[in-house]
């Protein structure tokens, strides 16, 4: 049913909430996103008042690793995704739109998720609790500057802005969502891993929101600009 007859069968209302969702698809993921800045928010609230308290990213678990980086991805990535999840959508039939963009983040969410761990895991077996200090996060916030002034970066941003073709439905539109959002995010990954591992380092404390911000803040500028 389309907005226009929404509108006509449920009152104004509906309509308002149709004629919404048919011109910003996206804003379910937007929503996830802001759950995860509130998280993100609460934890580091937490860690600063409990002194004795252990940080989320301060553990080899993999549970509290996934987690650190899920919030990440959905607080920092998802604004950043938006024309993306928009494409998807409008490319999709109007019942399967929310599959559509599920579909999207899944593949996007795994194709970000996979090397943020892997990396993680990587330099905590490497360093320890070393990968905490202020030396290495600063070596490794200016690697992810000088990345981001290279020319393969350059063009991994451009790939972010790619679309595909997407079937209309059967399995094979859902394989093309759950390929669209793993290509999108390995661009992505590729473009701004390195500002998300930077605010990985510092934990989930105030400092490390604080980096989040500013990462997720550079992104949306670059992005959107």
């Amino acid at each position: 049913m389309s907005a226009r007859n929404l509108a006509h069968a449920f009152g104004p209302f509906a309509g308002f909430r149709a004629r919404t969702a048919w011109r910003h698809p996206e804003w379910w993921a937007l929503a996830l996103s802001a759950a995860a800045w509130s998280i993100v928010v609460g934890d580091a609230f937490i860690s600063s008042t409990t002194p004795h308290g252990t940080h989320v990213a301060d553990t080899v678990a993999i549970g509290a690793l996934t987690r650190a980086w899920l919030l990440m991805i959905f607080a920092m990535m998802m604004p950043l995704s938006i024309m993306s999840i928009r494409a998807t959508a409008e490319r999709s039939l109007w019942r399967r739109r929310n599959r559509a963009i599920a579909g999207w983040l899944l593949g996007y969410t795994a194709a970000c998720l996979i090397p943020g761990l892997a990396l993680s895991i990587t330099v905590i077996a490497l360093l320890g609790a070393a990968r905490s200090s202020a030396e290495f996060i600063a070596v490794s916030i200016a690697a992810a500057v000088i990345w981001h002034l290279t020319t393969p970066r350059a063009r991994a941003l451009m790939m972010c802005h790619r679309t595909q073709p997407l079937a209309p439905d059967g399995w094979r539109a859902d394989f093309d969502c759950l390929r669209y959002g793993w290509t999108s995010g390995v661009s992505c990954s590729l473009a701004c891993g390195g500002l998300m591992f930077a605010s990985w380092l510092p934990g989930h404390g105030p400092i490390g929101v604080a980096a989040m911000a500013i990462a997720a803040a550079i992104g949306v500028v670059e992005r959107y600009r």
